[in-house]
This record gives structure tokens, C-alpha cells and sequence, in this order.
């Protein structure tokens, strides 16, 4: 009985091993409570500046919503607009709040201020509704019973300026505008407009690549019209500054002048000149005397093919037959520029319907009738 007695006692070595798992089952037990102890003290910071974050954001979406309403509701009822209205504001918080989280990149940017641009430019170029003229006849002197006795009026007729060869009297003329180039789809369009006789401007943009700079000389030289259009196109750099502003015209004016001899009077802005109303309007009078100091008159337009942004060739195609009708000067906006594929698949199409209809073109120089966004709109 004493020698079983003895064997069912346990060893110091066994006493010893079980007291180390139990030390290390608190260890591990200890170091579970810590850890998930630690990661809700770490949640709650996190959570609170989600939180702040969001109601700062909200915050900040509200106030763009409320200057775009009040922005827009500056403008004259016109229920024709509201839809163009409509899409406008949307586009303009959206650019917002993805440049709030650093969302958009350079390029996106300036496809979305583009398509900002071209709405903008409808809009404005939408007709305000007027009253109608008084019916009731101003009184007049009543008329002598027997005509007084005049000299006869002269044979020959009063002098006047004599058309364009190219453009035959009494047909409105189109002007077809290209913007962003030259790059690898302008050789196609210089191709389409020599194959109807036709000429055209383009305000060019800077590129030094060897395989684009001869499209400098061809436009010249087929008989176009060239006119500067931005070295950068960054908009926030252009309009930062009125130094920023000269530095990016005299680069590309000069370009131009270099490669081609022709020191160009015509220039567009990028986005057109409704900037000299809102970002760079703290400089437009600077910028108009600098133009005019250059000899430049500059030039925008009252008719859209929509390619700021990516469009079919046959919605670009119905843009333009919708909305040439009415002009008197319709001056297209298109562009040349890199990825416009369908600019020049729809550019034969709109030049044959256009004549169908009885349309004349020619280039723009600077004596022709000034389209200026919120000035002329259609001479």
C-alpha cells in the first residue's frame, strides 16, 4: 500500500511542468485581452475623425450645391435650357467633390473642364426670351397729298466691300475650327478638307515630336488659317497668373512664328474667353491689352460637334446639323487632337449635308465677324 501510495504522488518535475502551462495559458490569455483591448482604443479615434470627416464633406458638397443653385438661378427662365441646366450643375459638383479626394488626374481634368466649357457655351448661346414690340403704330406725320419733287436717285450702285472669292455672295458662311493639335489626325483632316476644296483654321497647341511639327507648315500651306491656342493647355497654370498667362502665349506664338513664318493675329482661349469672367477675370484687362498689344483678336465659337468629350461620329455629326440652325456666323468648334477619331469620321458627313443645305466655307482671319463668348455670340 505505502509503494502505491508513493507512485500516484506527483513528482516535483510534474508539479513544476503543469505551474509553467498554466504561467503560459495567462500569457497568451493576457496578451488576447491586450491586443483586442488595444484595437478598439485604436477604433475609437479612427471612428470619430470618419465621422468629423463625413460631416465636413457633407458640409462642403452642401455649400457647392448651394452656389450652384444660386449661380444658376441668376440665369432667365427658359425652359429649352433646364435640361442643359440640368447636366451642368451635376457635372460641375461631380468635378468638385472627385478634386476633393484628389480623384481626377490631369488629363480627366481637363476632359472635364472641357465638357464644362462646351455646356456653358450652349447655354449662353441659347436665345432669351424678349417681350414682343407694341403693335400700335408710332404716329407720324401725315403724308404730303402730292409728292414733293426730288433729285433721281444715282445709277450706280452704292460701293460696297466686295465678297471672299471663296465665299459666293448671299450664302452663310461656315467656319470649321480645330482645336488642340497638330497630332497623328491631322494629316486625315487636312486630307478631307483638300478633297472638298474647303478651308479651315486651327489653333494649334505646342508639340516638338518630329513626326508632328511638318503639320505646322502643311496647315499654312494648304491654305488654312493657324491661330494659338495654348503651349500647356493646364488651365490652373494659364489663368494662375497673368505672368503664367504671357509665358504660355509668347512659347507656342513663338513656335508657331519659327516653323512657319506666320506670326498668327487669331487666338482662342483655352475653354473659351468665358474664363476672362470667372478664373482669370481678376486679370482680363491685362490679358485684352496684352492681345492687343500682340495684334490678336481672339475667337470662340456658337456651334459644337460635343468632342470635348468621347462622342460617337454620329452624335458628333447630329450636333452640329442641330445646332447651326439659325446662325447667321456659325463658327464650329472640333478638335484634332489626340484620340478625336470620330471628329474626323463625321467630318465628311457634316461637310456634304452643310453644302446640300446650301452653306458656304471659308477661314476665319481677322477681319471676320467676331464671335466672343458673352459679347457676340452670332454677327
Amino acid at each position: 500500500m505505502i509503494g502505491n501510495d508513493s507512485q500516484k504522488k506527483p513528482s516535483l518535475e510534474q508539479i513544476r511542468l503543469k505551474r509553467r502551462q498554466r504561467e503560459r495559458h495567462h500569457r497568451i490569455l493576457n496578451r488576447l485581452f491586450f491586443s483586442m483591448g488595444a484595437a478598439v482604443f485604436l477604433m475609437i479615434p479612427i471612428l470619430i475623425f470618419s465621422s468629423i470627416n463625413q460631416s465636413v464633406y457633407a458640409e462642403r458638397v452642401s455649400a457647392v450645391n448651394g452656389q450652384l443653385e444660386e449661380s444658376l438661378n441668376s440665369y432667365p427662365p427658359q425652359p429649352s435650357v433646364s435640361p442643359l441646366r440640368e447636366t451642368l450643375a451635376l457635372l460641375q459638383a461631380k468635378r468638385e467633390s472627385l478634386e476633393a479626394e484628389n480623384a481626377l488626374n490631369q488629363e480627366e481634368l481637363t476632359s472635364m473642364d472641357d465638357q464644362i466649357c462646351n455646356l456653358q457655351a450652349q447655354l449662353a448661346t441659347k436665345p432669351v426670351p424678349t417681350e414682343p414690340a407694341p403693335t400700335e403704330p408710332t404716329p407720324t406725320e401725315p403724308a404730303p397729298t402730292e409728292p414733293a419733287p426730288t433729285e433721281p436717285a444715282p445709277t450706280e450702285p452704292t460701293p460696297t466691300e466686295p465678297p471672299s472669292p471663296d465665299t459666293p455672295q448671299g450664302k452663310t458662311t461656315v467656319y470649321l475650327t480645330f482645336d488642340d493639335g497638330p497630332s497623328y489626325l491631322t494629316g486625315q483632316v487636312l486630307d478631307i478638307l483638300d478633297r472638298y476644296g474647303i478651308k479651315a483654321t486651327f489653333f494649334v497647341t505646342y508639340t516638338d515630336k518630329p513626326e508632328l511639327t511638318p503639320f505646322y507648315q502643311q496647315i499654312v500651306s494648304r491654305g488654312h488659317s493657324i491661330g494659338i491656342h495654348t503651349a500647356s493647355h493646364d488651365y490652373d497654370y494659364i489663368y494662375g497668373s497673368f505672368e503664367q498667362f504671357k509665358a504660355d502665349f509668347i512659347k507656342i506664338y513663338s513656335h508657331v512664328g519659327d516653323l512657319t513664318g506666320v506670326y498668327s493675329s487669331l487666338y482662342r482661349f483655352p475653354g473659351g474667353s468665358s474664363n476672362l469672367y470667372g478664373r482669370a477675370s481678376f486679370m482680363a484687362d491685362q490679358i485684352r491689352g496684352f492681345l492687343s498689344e500682340m495684334g490678336c483678336v481672339y475667337m470662340d465659337w456658337n456651334v459644337t460637334n460635343g468632342d470635348g468629350a468621347w462622342v460617337s461620329a454620329d452624335t458628333a455629326y447630329q450636333t452640329v446639323i442641330n445646332e447651326i440652325q439659325g446662325r447667321k456666323t456659325p463658327v464650329i468648334l472640333m478638335h484634332d487632337g489626340e484620340k478625336k477619331e470620330s471628329t474626323v469620321e463625321s467630318l465628311p458627313r457634316i461637310i456634304e449635308t452643310l453644302l446640300s443645305q446650301g452653306y458656304a466655307f471659308d477661314r476665319l482671319t481677322p477681319s471676320s465677324p467676331l464671335v466672343q463668348q458673352g459679347i457676340s455670340w452670332d454677327p
